[in-house]
């Protein structure tokens, strides 16, 4: 079984992620809504997530008021929460996170993009891919 830790914002996104869920059986989905779920979820978790999707444009609660700051209006807050609090302790989960998002050209001008790329972090656009395209990428082995 695979567990995923999902960060995002969209009821209606949820919905199909949990309809993934249902369909493969072998998924087992925690959601965070915000940046401070997703910590609480992530720190519980930590030992048996196996995968970190995550929305880049979620609300902030969780971080400080220098990295609200650096937000670009909430718009990359999902990074900023991989960036400061996944990574530096865990860096194993950069092979295993898709940013799934909107807001990729947000990211790109504050995020190194070729260490991104290097460092295994999977970018699928919400224009391009939908929770399926994701569900089967990572049932492949991303």
């Amino acid at each position: 079984m695979k567990e995923i830790l999902l960060l995002e914002d969209n009821g209606l996104i949820w919905d199909a992620f949990k309809e993934r869920e249902k369909d493969y059986g072998d998924i087992k989905l925690y959601t965070a809504f915000q940046i401070s779920d997703a910590m609480d979820l992530f720190e519980y978790h930590k030992d048996t997530i196996d995968w970190l999707i995550v929305d880049l444009n979620v609300p902030c609660t969780g971080l400080t008021r220098e990295e609200t700051d650096a937000s670009e209006r909430n718009l990359i807050t999902g990074w900023i929460w991989l960036k400061n609090y996944v990574y530096p302790k865990h860096p194993q989960f950069k092979k295993r996170t898709i940013i799934f998002s909107a807001h990729i050209k947000e990211m790109e001008e504050h995020a190194d993009m070729k260490q991104i790329h290097s460092d295994g972090i999977l970018i699928m656009p919400k224009a391009k891919f939908t929770p399926t395209d994701i569900i089967h990428k990572i049932n492949q082995g991303a």
